[in-house]
């Protein structure tokens, strides 16, 4: 166990993915609570280089490869949720991929999701609580293209966030709780339609069915 496994853990998540899986079907949930995600049989890249030396990761080609998981991490009606990922995207495209999804509260008002441009010009929340929704923007000096990113997007206190490598990148109000779903979270894709899947690679991946504080949001 790396010291970020240990942070990850000492935080209790709802699921957690390391992606060191070698072949498919099954991603392998390490938080202790038995919730495995599901590979795609196709678009998915196992033992791609991973973040720390030694670890592994899975490269998503953006048009099949994604990770279904279990219905019970969605999020649906919490007060608190959030969602963790790092990831690494090397080249544009012109999409607004999903790094992880619950649901699309852009159309829907409900659950949660967390993206990233194509083109690398920003990382993206949206939430939705039944009646409406709110997304939060986190723009780059320059691109989020071609480096390691820990991106989280954090539903607490009637406000939700994103954070890039530790520091806040945007907030808004949106009260709470999450609008109802019942939709299975996608890693790499969107939860309820085709299109926008992440071309990139997925070292990490993480879902809180709880508040996790700005300070152990920094400490991973």
């Amino acid at each position: 166990m790396t010291a970020f496994d240990a942070a990850i853990l000492a935080d209790a998540p709802a699921l957690y993915l390391r992606c060191q899986d070698t072949t498919g079907p099954t991603a392998l949930d390490s938080s202790g609570n038995g919730r495995n995600g599901t590979y795609t049989a196709t678009g998915v890249t196992y033992g791609a280089a991973g973040v720390l030396a030694g670890e592994h990761a899975v490269t998503l080609d953006g048009a099949a490869g994604y990770i279904t998981l279990p219905a019970s991490v969605n999020g649906s009606g919490l007060a608190a949720y959030v969602l963790e990922a790092v990831v690494y995207k090397a080249a544009s495209d012109g999409s607004f991929p999903r790094l992880i999804s619950g649901e699309n509260p852009g159309s829907s008002n409900a659950g949660m999701e967390l993206g990233i441009a194509g083109d690398g010009s920003k990382v993206f929340a949206v939430a939705g609580n039944g009646s409406a929704y709110l997304e939060v923007d986190a723009f780059p000096s320059g691109s989020y293209l071609g480096q390691w990113l820990h991106i989280v997007a954090r539903f607490a206190s009637n406000t939700l966030s994103v954070y890039v490598n530790g520091a806040l990148g945007a907030s808004g109000a949106l009260a709470g709780p999450l609008g109802a779903n019942g939709h299975a979270p996608r890693v790499g894709a969107s939860a309820t339609f085709t299109g926008d899947l992440f071309a990139g690679t997925v070292a990490y991946a993480a879902i809180y069915l709880a508040d996790l504080s700005p300070a152990r949001i920094r400490a991973h």
